[in-house]
């Protein structure tokens, strides 16, 4: 899902049996900052360790916010990354969340 201003990726990485995990975000044309490996600079902003749920990440129509979901057959949590201030906010505040960017949202 590309973010607000066209240079952000945000990006999900699945775990060994195939689940989708963790969201990244990845500014594009930024320097990796001397680290090695696929995901340079890139940022983990959410993180769920529960192996019951699933995580996925979109865009609301109106492109101000990327929704970060993580649902399971029996219940879910919705959390939201507001696009006009994601460069301050280092990550969702969630389950096994990484930091505080939904918080605001909460």
């Amino acid at each position: 899902v590309w973010g607000f201003d066209d240079s952000t990726l945000y990006y999900l990485k699945m775990d060994n049996q195939h689940r989708p995990f963790q969201v990244w975000r990845r500014t594009v044309g930024k320097a990796s900052g001397g680290k090695s490996g696929a995901d340079g600079g890139d940022e983990l902003l959410f993180e769920e360790r529960d192996e019951l749920f699933w995580v996925g990440v979109e865009r609301t129509l109106d492109g101000k916010f990327v929704v970060i979901s993580a649902a399971s057959s029996e219940t879910s949590e919705v959390h939201t990354v507001d696009l006009e201030k994601a460069a301050a906010a280092a990550a969702v505040n969630a389950g096994t969340a990484v930091s505080a960017a939904s918080a605001a949202a909460a």
